[in-house]
């Protein structure tokens, strides 16, 4: 092969890479997920509303020892550099907090379709815990409020399950 047909096949994979991504993206949405920069408890809190192509997870976030960490499967990986982009410049991430989440959310249609339904559960079913544990948390009860939450990840499991 010469240099032009070399030249041609390299362009040919860039605009097909380019392409692909760009039709995972198209059809895909928000997630509600975890950056690390808030943990009441241990575990980190839901903080940040992040796009996620339909199909490839790549996840960036701050571990505990305050190091950024990621969290990817292989189309994730292998478009990684394509989502940063995305993320940066197309579908830019929504940072909230853990008692404004679900007011900064994205319209629903905008939701990734795999979130859109355990994510509908879960906010109907925060309204019925969530004065119960920003009580128990202002109030220093830390054991008590993480029980209150196993709960509700509970409801919204057993929930999500029957629908």
């Amino acid at each position: 092969m010469t240099l032009r047909q070399h030249s041609l096949f390299a362009g040919g994979l860039v605009v097909l890479y380019i392409s692909i991504y760009w039709v995972l993206s198209f059809c895909g949405g928000y997630v509600l997920m975890a950056s690390g920069k808030s943990r009441p408890i241990v575990w980190a809190a839901r903080d940040v509303w992040a796009w996620h192509p339909r199909y490839g997870n790549f996840q960036s976030f701050l571990g505990l020892s305050g190091k950024s960490e990621t969290a990817c499967d292989f189309v994730g990986f292998l478009y990684s550099p394509m989502i940063g982009i995305d993320r940066r410049f197309v579908h830019r991430s929504i940072e909230t907090t853990t008692d404004d989440c679900w007011d900064k959310a994205p319209p629903e249609k905008q939701w990734h379709p795999i979130f859109r339904q355990n994510g509908m559960v879960a906010r109907e079913v925060w309204k019925k815990y969530e004065g119960r544990i920003k009580a128990l948390m202002s109030a220093g009860k830390t054991n008590d409020s993480l029980q209150v939450v196993l709960q509700y990840y509970k409801e919204v499991k057993d929930k999500s399950a029957t629908q």
